[in-house]
């Protein structure tokens, strides 16, 4: 078992069972050039490397099929396959939604019916139906040196970007192809997971399983995933450090009826959690690892409504927790939101099937089961509660509050690193900087403004107009970000006069630039 390929066309064909067939899937992105290199694609979709010598051709959409052919003095490019250097003719693609964003995809007539639509002579339909050889290792290692991202295939089969942040090779850390190997790696990062007393020190099976399911087996991943876990684990010690804040009812109690008050950032997290659990469990690898990929979604919403319900506990540290015998506290409506996320989802039982026992056995589950609360909750939901305005409001709270942690992180944050203990920048740090929230239709509400600024140690000022902005001019602004037409977020540090500040990369200048002449528009 320690030994079998964790992805089977990792390895070559010639090592595996005869009667194996690696299924065709969508995998990456990839780069593609022309033989004198003057005319490049950066990002075309590709499948498993393994597929590469299939390929007959590179579909483009018609807007770039008439640039190439302009750039080109009016003829049609012929770009090159990476994997064995054959020549690939263009061809434009009439359902442009096939390729999306992207600059192009690879023709694989054999595997892709609709591709044989291209090859119009009969000799050319008979090729369409001979299959090449499985790539060779050497021919897989050049399709990596080519790669430009990951991409996964949904469920109508047609690609989707899943990391549009990144495009850059995944095969950063080198091949890791068996779960032996996996483990073996595993063991520099030991000290996330255990003390130096522990006797076992072996990485923790759910770290492993969802590194394994992420389609992804690199050391890298495995960060991602230890990093995923231990957020999922500060969410459920948000209900475990305040027990002593949720009453307990005997069986024999007769538990009132508990009207439910719910908050914009509630209906969103709810809405979202609904949606997931209503998915069906995949039964296929591919339809898993899409399946995960939704998962690490609704994990990073379930991260934002964390860090919002611990600035609402800031904010009314004393409130919070006032209850009587007719209303819930409303900690205890967060608690039965949390606790019914955490002890019933059926993604987190999946992938993280340890932590989701632990929780489950750890979270006292009498309120939560007298007050009905998820048998009731249709009940108790508003007829506002879903309605498209809340969910708008919800979506943009979210916007601002994970541009707020980027910012936060960007001050803060620390290089992962595992050779020596983690030291974090000193709070008073935050003097040195100054988070601006251009808001210019004012649409932004109070609650949100200061709930908002709870979030964060920096101070942080919601203005109407760009030049109260400019109060802060003492300050250079560090990074921008536009949300929407009219709101800005800013991030100043204080900088003295000598200080010379490194100049921007061109690209980022570019992007500055057109930030900038946005938020200085005089339209409403």
């Amino acid at each position: 078992m320690f030994d079998h390929p964790l992805s089977l066309y990792e390895k070559l064909f010639s090592e595996m069972d005869e009667d194996f067939k690696p299924s065709f899937e969508w995998q990456q992105l990839i780069r593609v050039r022309c033989k004198d290199d003057k005319l490049k694609l950066q990002r075309v979709i590709w499948p498993k490397s393994i597929f590469s010598n299939f390929c007959r051709g590179i579909g483009v959409k018609k807007n770039t099929y008439d640039r190439l052919l302009e750039q080109n003095n009016g003829e049609v490019p012929m770009f090159v396959n990476p994997a064995n250097a054959k020549p690939l003719p263009l061809f434009q693609v009439s359902d442009e939604a096939m390729i999306g964003e992207f600059d192009g995809i690879g023709i694989f007539p054999y595997f892709v019916d609709k591709h044989r639509e291209f090859f119009v002579t009969e000799v050319d339909k008979l090729k369409t139906k001979i299959a090449s050889p499985l790539c060779t290792l050497n021919e897989r290692k050049r399709i990596e040196k080519a790669n430009a991202g990951r991409i996964l295939a949904n469920e109508e089969g047609k690609p989707f970007y899943l990391d549009a942040n990144s495009a850059t090779t995944r095969i950063a850390d080198g091949n890791v192809v068996t779960l032996k190997q996996l483990l073996e790696r595993s063991v520099s990062h030991k000290t996330l997971w255990s003390k130096q007393s522990n006797k076992d020190r072996t990485c923790p099976g759910d770290i492993l399983r969802a590194t394994i399911l992420s389609n992804d087996f690199s050391i890298r991943q495995l960060r991602a995933e230890f990093c995923k876990n231990f957020i999922l684990y500060n969410i459920f010690t948000i209900l475990q450090r305040n027990k002593k804040s949720i009453r307990s009812f005997s069986g024999n109690d007769n538990a009132p009826f508990f009207p439910f008050s719910w908050n914009v950032w509630d209906s969103y997290i709810w809405k979202q959690y609904q949606e997931t659990e209503s998915m069906k469990i995949p039964t296929d690898q591919a339809s898993l690892i899409n399946y995960k990929t939704k998962y690490d979604s609704f994990l990073h919403d379930l991260q934002t409504y964390s860090a919002l319900v611990i600035s609402e506990m800031k904010w009314n540290q004393f409130s919070i927790f006032q209850n009587d015998e007719t209303t819930l506290s409303r900690f205890e409506h967060i608690t039965l939101i949390l606790q019914t996320v955490l002890t019933k989802s059926k993604m987190i039982r999946i992938f993280q099937p340890n932590l989701y026992k632990f929780m489950q056995d750890d979270l006292r589950p009498t309120l939560m089961e007298l007050v009905g609360f998820t048998e009731s909750i249709n009940a108790t939901i508003e007829p506002g509660f879903a309605n498209e305005q809340s969910l708008q409001s919800a979506n943009g709270l979210k916007k601002l509050a994970n541009q707020l942690l980027y910012f936060e992180q960007k001050i803060y944050g620390e290089k992962f690193r595992v050779n020596r203990p983690i030291q974090l920048r000193p709070i008073t740090l935050s003097a040195n900087y100054k988070i601006v929230i251009l808001d210019k239709k004012n649409a932004i509400p109070e609650i949100f403004q200061t709930l908002l600024k709870f979030m964060t140690q920096i101070t942080t000022y919601f203005v109407k107009d760009l030049s109260e902005v400019e109060l802060h001019g003492h300050m250079h602004c560090i990074d921008k970000k536009m949300l929407d037409k009219s709101k800005f977020m800013y991030l100043y540090e204080e900088k003295s006069n000598e200080e010379v500040k490194a100049a921007s990369p061109q690209k980022e200048k570019i992007v500055d630039n057109i930030i900038g002449l946005l938020s200085n528009d005089e339209e409403h």
